[in-house]
C-alpha cells in the first residue's frame, strides 16, 4: 500500500479505513481448563489466606489493603494462566475471571467462618458448611448481629461493628471481591496484542513521546488518513501539571511486523498536599500501524518547550 505522509498532498478518501487492533477470538483447547481450573485452586489457596489474615490482622485499616490484594490475585491468577495457554478471547477471560472470583468470594466466606468458630474454640464441621449456602447465609446474619470488630486495634473498647454498617462494609468487600477482579482483567487483557504470524504475545506497550496536547478529534481523523509525520514535531511535553498526551507502540518482539498505536490524553494534578494524581483517556487504542508509520513517527528530534506553548503548524 502506498502511503503519502503529508496531509495537504493526498485525499483521505483514496485510502482505506485504519484497522485496529482486536483478539483473534481463537481459544485453545487446555485454555479453559487452565483458567477455570487452575484459577479456582489459586482462588482457594488466596481465600485460605486471606480469610485467615482478615481475621487476625491487628489493624482493621489493613483488612482494606487484604481485601485489595486478594482481589488483584483473583484477577491475575486466571488471566496468566490463560495468557499462557494463548486464550486470544476477551468475552472467555472476563467470564472465567468472573467465576473464580465467585469461587473466591464464596470459599473465603467459609473459611473466614471456619476460622472464627475455631478461635472460639467451636469448631464446625467445613465440609458441611461448605454444602450447605443457607446455613452459611444464617451464620452471616447472627454474626452481623453480634458484630465482629471494632476500629482500631484488636482488644479495644469500642463498640463492635455491627447491623447496616457491617452489611455496608460487606457490601464493598462483595463488590470489589466479585467486580474489580474483572475490571482489572480487562484492563490487564488491554496492555498486550498477539502476533498470530509468531504465535506469541506482544510485551508491554512501550511509551515514545509526551506531547502537548492538540485537538482530540483531529488527532483520530489524522491518523486514520495516515498522517503520522506530525507526531515527531509535536512539542513534548515539559513534565509540568496539565494536560499532555502519551504515545504508546505495541510491537511484536519477535517478527517486529505487528505494531499498534495507542494515544492517549492524561492529565497530571498536583492537590495542596504535595500529592499527584493521573486521570487518563484512550484517545486512539490500538490502531495498526502499516509498513513506514514507525519512522514516520520517530523521525524528526522531539523539542521541549513550555506546556502552554501550542503546536507550531505542520509546514506543508
Amino acid at each position: 500500500m502506498t502511503q503519502t505522509r503529508s496531509a495537504s498532498s493526498f485525499s483521505p478518501r483514496l485510502l482505506p479505513k485504519r484497522q485496529y487492533y482486536h483478539h483473534s477470538g481463537i481459544v485453545p483447547a487446555m485454555g479453559i481448563a487452565a483458567g477455570l481450573g487452575g484459577g479456582i485452586v489459586c482462588a482457594t489457596v488466596g481465600a485460605l489466606i486471606y480469610a485467615y489474615a482478615d481475621l487476625y490482622m491487628p489493624i482493621i485499616y489493613g483488612n482494606f489493603l487484604l481485601t485489595a490484594g486478594f482481589a488483584l490475585f483473583l484477577a491475575y491468577a486466571p488471566l496468566y494462566l490463560m495468557r499462557a495457554t494463548k486464550v486470544r478471547n476477551t468475552a472467555v477471560l472476563l467470564a472465567t475471571v468472573g467465576v473464580v472470583s465467585l469461587a473466591g468470594y464464596y470459599l473465603c466466606w467459609i473459611f473466614w467462618l471456619y476460622a472464627l468458630f475455631q478461635k472460639a474454640s467451636h469448631p464446625i464441621d467445613f465440609l458441611r458448611l461448605a454444602n450447605h449456602p443457607r446455613a452459611l447465609i444464617l451464620l452471616i446474619q447472627i454474626i452481623n448481629e453480634s458484630g465482629t470488630w471494632s476500629f482500631g486495634h484488636i482488644g479495644s473498647n469500642s463498640t463492635p461493628a455491627n447491623g447496616m454498617f457491617l452489611w455496608l462494609v460487606w457490601a464493598a468487600e462483595a463488590f470489589t471481591i466479585l467486580f474489580v477482579p474483572v475490571w482489572m482483567a480487562r484492563r490487564m487483557d488491554a496492555s498486550r496484542i498477539f502476533c498470530e504470524k509468531c504465535d506469541r504475545w506482544s510485551g508491554p506497550g512501550r511509551t515514545f513521546a509526551q506531547t502537548v496536547p492538540v485537538p482530540p478529534e483531529d488527532i483520530k481523523k489524522r491518523l486514520e488518513a495516515c498522517d503520522l509525520a506530525f507526531i515527531p514535531a509535536l512539542p513534548r511535553w515539559d513534565g509540568r501539571p496539565g494536560q499532555y498526551y502519551q504515545w504508546e507502540r505495541h510491537q511484536c518482539d519477535s517478527c517486529k511486523e505487528l505494531n499498534t498505536l495507542t494515544v492517549s490524553s492524561v492529565t497530571k494534578t498536583v492537590d495542596k498536599k504535595g500529592r499527584t494524581s493521573t486521570k487518563t483517556k484512550k484517545l486512539v487504542d490500538r490502531m495498526i500501524l502499516q509498513p513506514g508509520d514507525v519512522e514516520a513517527m520517530t523521525a524528526a528530534p522531539p523539542v521541549t518547550v513550555s506546556s502552554g506553548t501550542a503546536a507550531p503548524q505542520e509546514q506543508t
